[in-house]
């Protein structure tokens, strides 16, 4: 089904689909990973994200970038994700990446970024596919979902949400191995790492 027959809008051009519900989404990832230090949020767009990450105790500092920063968000710099070097040795990586390049824009992250935990908030489907057997299915990074509960809104002034749903996919820093876990935004805490 397309956008278009779920809700009747047009898609969004360019995927600047923002983290409207961010309020939520955030603390519901805190509750599980125990974000703090450093965050970087590399496809900011509004800010909506970054705005949440600030207001966690124990982070220190919140950057920016984004291919192409709202103008409602001046805190963003104009950084497309592939120029990213891995000079901000970030302690974490939190983000919605826009849907069509999620695989390889993720894969670039999680290599510049080998030290730091990584959080994506993506699509509940994407876990499955084949195709994503190194970047999930067998990378020991890989320390499970966050399945969440209500389907977030992404369109200013909707109703609802299309018929899909999301959780965020969490990422060890390098030398992390252990099984995947499984949480759920309104459910027990569970704890990823063993230091929350």
């Amino acid at each position: 089904m397309t956008n278009t027959k779920l809700h009747g809008y047009e898609r969004v051009s360019a995927d600047r689909y923002f983290t409207l519900e961010a309020n939520r989404l955030i603390p519901a990832l805190c509750r599980h990973v125990g974000i703090s230090g450093k965050v970087h949020e590399p496809a900011a767009g509004a800010g909506h994200m970054s705005d949440e990450l600030r207001r966690i105790n124990g982070v220190t500092e919140v950057i920016e970038t984004d291919i192409a920063p709202d103008w409602s968000a001046p805190s963003v710099t104009q950084m497309p994700i592939e120029a990213l070097d891995g000079s901000i040795n970030p302690d974490w990586v939190v983000n919605n990446l826009p849907f069509a390049d999620q695989d390889r824009l993720m894969t670039h992250l999680l290599a510049i970024y080998p030290y730091a935990r990584h959080a994506y908030l993506v699509r509940a489907a994407y876990l499955a596919p084949a195709k994503r057997e190194g970047l999930i299915h067998t990378n020991p990074r890989f320390a499970g979902s966050i399945v969440i509960s209500k389907r977030p809104r992404w369109i200013e002034n909707s109703k609802g949400s299309p018929a899909v749903d999301y959780c965020f996919v969490v990422f060890g820093g390098q030398g992390f191995s252990a099984a995947p876990k499984l949480a759920f935004e309104n459910g027990p805490a569970v704890d990823f790492w063993g230091d929350v």
